[in-house]
């Protein structure tokens, strides 16, 4: 019995032991999460956000209808897609999206991101930063991809806090030649009905095998229906000045075309 008693003490003895060691580890993993999580909220401390959404027209409606024939010269079907295209607005991926504080001489960097695939983007920034003499920026960002024109959103002034929303912005199609020191052509010496070629003129130097002179054909038979004068100045322009684009362009399609 006593010998009993004593192995009886001792599986106690280990069972009190153990449950103290319990309690030791589970205290030191409690206090090791209160840890992590201080540094994280430390972490998030002085980081603002600013939240961009873009949209713009589905240049893929076009893209679809003359993948199996990029030269083709059915106007009938330029015409129709071109409008479909107009008409369908798609949240743009992509994007990228830089925000700055706009001071009185000059416009600040604040932080950039890139839209995702619901074409929203949402740049961080430093809200410890003196942005202004009043510590409060007066935000506004430039939105900007290729084959669109960049666009910039509404200004927020003066604002506090840590989370901002930016009204969505809708970038204009800019395929013949995108950015700001193009856009004036577009309504001046271009019109803006020529865009819908770009866009296919644009494809057609990415599609592997495609010749230059087949795609700046196209280009001009679809264009001149709306302005011929106009088409000429563009076949033109691409004959002297687009050899350089049209090279890279298929060298990037065809090194991808070959890994497939």
């Amino acid at each position: 019995m006593l010998i009993i008693s004593k192995v009886a003490i001792g599986m106690s003895l280990v069972g009190i032991f153990n449950a103290q060691l319990g309690s030791s580890i589970d205290t030191k993993r409690t206090a090791m999460n209160h840890s992590f999580l201080r540094q994280k909220n430390q972490d998030l401390e002085g980081m603002g956000t600013i939240k961009v959404c873009a949209i713009g027209v589905d240049q893929t409606v076009l893209q679809n209808a003359f993948k199996d024939d990029i030269t083709s010269d059915n106007i009938v079907l330029f015409k129709e897609k071109a409008k479909v295209m107009s008409e369908t607005m798609i949240p743009l991926e992509g994007a990228e999206v830089i925000c700055y504080d706009d001071d009185t001489f000059t416009a600040e960097r604040m932080g950039n991101a890139f839209t995702d695939e619901k074409g929203c983007a949402t740049v961080v920034y430093n809200t410890n930063t003196d942005w202004d003499w009043w510590g409060k920026p007066d935000i506004f960002c430039e939105v900007t991809k290729q084959g669109y024109g960049d666009v910039d959103t509404n200004v927020l002034d003066n604002v506090g806090g840590s989370s901002h929303t930016m009204d969505t912005v809708t970038l204009p199609l800019r395929a013949c030649g995108s950015g700001r020191n193009t856009e004036w052509i577009f309504g001046a010496v271009l019109p803006d009905s020529f865009q819908p070629a770009c866009v296919l003129h644009d494809f057609c130097y990415d599609t592997c095998g495609v010749t230059k002179s087949a795609c700046d054909a196209a280009q001009y038979s679809r264009q001149m229906v709306d302005d011929l004068k106009a088409a000429k100045i563009v076949l033109t322009g691409v004959h002297f000045w687009a050899e350089d684009a049209y090279e890279a362009a298929q060298k990037k399609a065809c090194e991808f075309k070959s890994r497939d």
